[in-house]
């Protein structure tokens, strides 16, 4: 048995839109790998990665993800104020 690879997977509802996901983690290296891991799936797009919980509000009312992926523990505004 080999190794899993990252590939792209077929749509699962290629008419509807892909879900719109908003990726905050203040590691930079984490947010880049969770994006990169994401864009491989056509059913979801990554409108945005913030660092800073303080920055969510702003972002979720400019980009209306259907999902957010949001680290817990982070400076200045933690995941759960958010």
């Amino acid at each position: 048995m080999g190794e899993p690879t990252l590939c792209a997977m077929p749509r699962t509802n290629p008419e509807g839109p892909p879900t719109k996901v908003l990726v905050v983690d203040d590691d930079r290296l984490l947010c880049a790998g969770l994006t990169s891991i994401l864009h491989t799936t056509p059913d979801l797009v990554v409108v945005a990665a913030v660092h800073d919980g303080a920055q969510v509000q702003a972002a979720v009312d400019a980009h209306r993800p259907d999902v957010v992926l949001l680290d817990i523990r982070m400076p200045v505004l933690d995941g759960i104020e958010a």
